[in-house]
């Protein structure tokens, strides 16, 4: 069982010139929900925590995630928080909604747990003095510095200032302590393919399968996602095709 943790958005993006874009493509997203699909497609037992919205947007969400197999172990309050892009390259806006509200600290046994910083500082120190001696992995972002315990297992991106087991790079790659593993082939749209690394990383420790080898798919699957439109639509499309 592996229990995610997180922020739970509706994404909004926009294909094409400013102002009149060209394609508009809606759909679920927010890292927490894009990691859960995706550790879900890879044969894992998922649930998620995180806050939707009493609106269709939420219902939509929750439809969503029941079609995939993903457990949903969060509230529905407020409305759902929303993200729009330009070209998943450009924010052109977010509203947090629903989650600024504190999140559900009920946290059933679990392999592993894993965070996005997507939930805020005050929910994270909540939900973390639950989680003390257990397999906890943390993804920094949005933050941009900050120091957390030597027994929690860290995703950031580049230029992070605190302890990092993992730096993501962007176009340039991934390094994990002293390994680097480069980007091949650099994808137009970008947004999900952290969270598409984020999975695969997470994959690879609980098959207890070696570092240079966990990173290395975990680019290569960043990249593949990276060259689909969409956030959960490429995560579905990616890893319900593909066996690590």
């Amino acid at each position: 069982m592996v229990i995610v943790v997180g922020g739970v958005f509706w994404d909004q993006i926009f294909y094409g010139d400013s102002p009149h874009y060209k394609e508009l493509l809606e759909c679920p997203g927010g890292s927490a929900l894009n990691v859960s699909v995706a550790l879900k497609l890879l044969g894992h037992d998922v649930s998620l925590i995180g806050n939707v919205g009493c609106d269709v947007r939420g219902d939509e969400i929750l439809k969503f995630l029941n079609e995939v197999g993903v457990g949903f172990l969060g509230e529905r309050k407020g409305k759902t928080g929303v993200f729009v892009s330009s070209n998943e390259k450009e924010v052109l806006g977010v509203y947090r909604g629903a989650n600024l509200s504190p999140l559900s600290t009920d946290l059933p046994e679990a392999d592993l747990y894993f965070l996005t910083m997507e939930m805020g500082l005050k929910n994270f120190e909540k939900i973390r003095e639950r989680l003390i001696g257990k397999k906890l992995i943390v993804d920094a972002f949005p933050l941009k510095s900050f120091e957390f315990g030597q027994d929690v297992f860290v995703i950031a991106n580049e230029g992070f200032q605190g302890r990092a087991n993992i730096l993501k790079m962007g176009e340039k790659g991934a390094v994990w302590e002293d390994i680097f593993e480069g980007v091949r082939k650099k994808g137009d749209f970008p947004l999900a393919a952290g969270d598409a690394f984020d999975a695969v990383i997470i994959d690879g420790i609980l098959r207890g399968e070696d570092k240079k080898s966990i990173l290395k798919k975990a680019v290569e699957i960043a990249e593949m996602v990276s060259g689909i439109k969409g956030t959960s639509v490429a995560i579905q499309k990616v890893f319900g095709g593909i066996e690590l």
